[in-house]
């Protein structure tokens, strides 16, 4: 099948009008704020009777808590699960990884609906709007911990 000179000028001209649109349109998706959450779980913590302390990394930060015999860390846990291996590697002296996410804790990562949640928040970033994360919390705590009950309520959402 052959196009006209000119069908193919009018296709060339829709293709770089609606790729110009697309390029002034869409922007960066915003990359979740690692600051705040570091400053809500240390907050979170000293709230509930921690002294906290922050480990920081070329992966992220992860603030440590300590109150009486319990030593625990939690970290900003990515959905597609790229930080799996150095948060596990660095919290493997206080204790296994736990994961803490939508108000659920499971002793494995939840995958599905945090990576669709991912996407669909970084498309809206790219559009202009600003929806709230819910990060995965991943928590190690030694055997100390085991009879207290962390409120994770305050990182349960962010507003970015």
């Amino acid at each position: 099948m052959k196009f006209s000179a000119r069908a193919r000028v009018v296709l060339a001209v829709f293709l770089l009008l609606t790729l110009g649109v697309k390029l002034l349109w869409t922007r960066d998706a915003p990359a979740p704020d690692g600051a705040l959450f570091v400053a809500t779980a240390e907050a979170t913590l000293r709230g509930q009777g921690f002294r906290t302390g922050r480990i920081v990394k070329r992966f992220g930060t992860i603030v440590r808590g300590e109150r009486g015999a319990c030593r625990l860390t939690v970290g900003d846990y990515t959905p597609d699960g790229t930080l799996a291996e150095p948060l596990e590697a660095e919290s493997r002296s206080v204790g296994a990884l736990r994961f803490v996410w939508a108000g659920e804790a499971s002793a494995r990562a939840p995958k599905l609906r945090p990576l669709v949640e991912f996407y669909l928040k970084r498309e809206l970033g790219r559009l202009g709007f600003h929806p709230a994360r819910r990060p995965i919390l991943a928590v190690a705590a030694n055997p100390a911990c085991a009879g207290i009950a962390v409120d994770w309520t305050p990182l349960a959402t962010l507003p970015r």
